[in-house]
């Protein structure tokens, strides 16, 4: 049998931003010991997973992130809030959302082509901060009074990770960052030279 890796692709968040989201995480949560607390290194925006993949799917699935990320530049997300899944707590996207559907289609499309597997679950964008435990109710963990922030970064890359399983929690390795496109120049028409009428 083949070594098979755990695979998922996101977007990342910088590591500033995760130290902010965490102070934010403590405010929102009731009783975080009957929940699963999301680790702060750990956040990140899902747009696809893939579960166990091959060496060689995983390479090639590599390969086809380069055009995705080649179509599209830097983007601002903005989250806020706080919303509750079935079985987790969540910080919403507010800004950016439909770029991020639109990637998370792009890579369901390619794990299509690839013969990956693929979901067809509707695609919400947002940031897992807590999972709660079997036959728990989120909302009794939620303290959405405290839900005033929101927090504001431009997105530059997509990111292939591989999820390690272990007694102590998940753990995750990025395997492949792949940058947007940079944008285009603008040009300020005032500030532009006009031809010489000599």
């Amino acid at each position: 049998m083949s070594e098979t890796q755990r695979i998922f692709v996101a977007v990342p968040l910088p590591m500033t931003l995760k130290r902010e989201l965490a102070l934010y995480q403590g405010s929102l949560l009731r009783q975080p010991r009957s929940l699963k607390v999301v680790k702060p290194e750990l956040f990140h925006i899902t747009l696809h997973f893939f579960g166990d993949l091959t060496p060689p799917q995983v390479a090639t699935l590599g390969a086809g992130l380069q055009p995705i990320a080649a179509s599209q530049t830097p983007f601002l997300i903005e989250i806020g809030g706080v919303a509750a899944f079935p079985s987790a707590i969540v910080v919403p996207v507010i800004t950016g959302r439909e770029t991020l559907i639109a990637l998370g289609l792009a890579v369901r499309q390619l794990a299509a082509e690839l013969g990956l597997p693929a979901t067809g679950k509707a695609i919400n964008p947002h940031i897992t901060i807590a999972r709660v435990r079997e036959g728990g109710n989120p909302l009794e963990h939620m303290n959405d009074e405290e839900a005033e922030e929101a927090y504001r970064w431009t997105c530059q890359s997509v990111v292939m990770y591989e999820s390690h399983l272990g007694p102590a929690g998940a753990s995750y390795t990025e395997l492949l960052r792949v940058p947007f496109a940079a944008p285009m120049p603008s040009v300020n028409p005032a500030s532009a030279e006009l031809p010489s009428m000599e």
